[in-house]
Formats: structure tokens, sequence, C-alpha cells
């Protein structure tokens, strides 16, 4: 096989050099990137078992907590939304309304609007 020259002025060849200087930055700059991608996800894998140790250790915080506190029965006590513990006002005969008085009252104050 014979080689072959090929002459390039002194722009080309430097356009050339040019571009494979920053050919090469950019490669090294992919690859810096890519170690510290490594490293951030090392780092996170410790965190994740870092956090997982703490979390089971809470758990089983809260169990001894929960041996350690006195049972209650929930049967008897009512829950804080239920129909029996809301306390809603007592609205006496008088204060009802029927339902013509209502529509009565409605249609009066949208005239009283309009002028």
């Amino acid at each position: 096989m014979s080689q072959e020259y090929v002459y390039l002025n002194p722009q080309e060849f430097i356009y050339g050099e040019k571009n494979l200087l920053q050919t090469q930055l950019e490669l090294l700059q992919f690859i810096k990137k890519i170690y510290s991608y490594k490293d951030l996800r090392k780092e996170e894998l410790a965190l994740k078992i870092v956090f997982k140790k703490k979390i089971g250790e809470l758990s089983d915080t809260l169990k001894d907590l929960k041996k350690l506190l006195p049972h209650v029965n929930h049967e008897y006590l009512p829950h804080p939304n239920s129909p029996a513990t809301i306390k809603r006002p007592k609205i006496s005969i008088k204060e009802k309304l029927s339902l013509e008085q209502e529509i009565a009252e409605i249609r009066h104050k949208i005239e009283e609007l309009r002028q």
C-alpha cells in the first residue's frame, strides 16, 4: 500500500487543528461528566442504604413504643368524623322556612340587586 500526501494550505491546517482540539476538549469534558455521574450514583446508593437503616430503626422504635403504651379498645370510642360526634347547630321549627318562602326571599334579593 502506498501512502498519499495531500497538501493543505496554512488556513486549512489551522482549521483542521482547531476542530481536532475542540473535539478532544469535548470528549474530555464528557468523560469528566461521566466520572462525576458515577461518583454521584455511588453517593446516592450510600445515602439510600443509610436511609433504609434509619427507617428500620425508626420502625423498631415505634414497635417498642406501641408495646409500652396502654392498649385502648377502639370499639367503644366514636370516630371523630362520625355523625354521632359532629355537633350540628339546632334550628328551631320557627326558623325553618318553607320552600316557597325561601324562593320568595331569593327573588326579592335578585330584584334588589337589579335596581
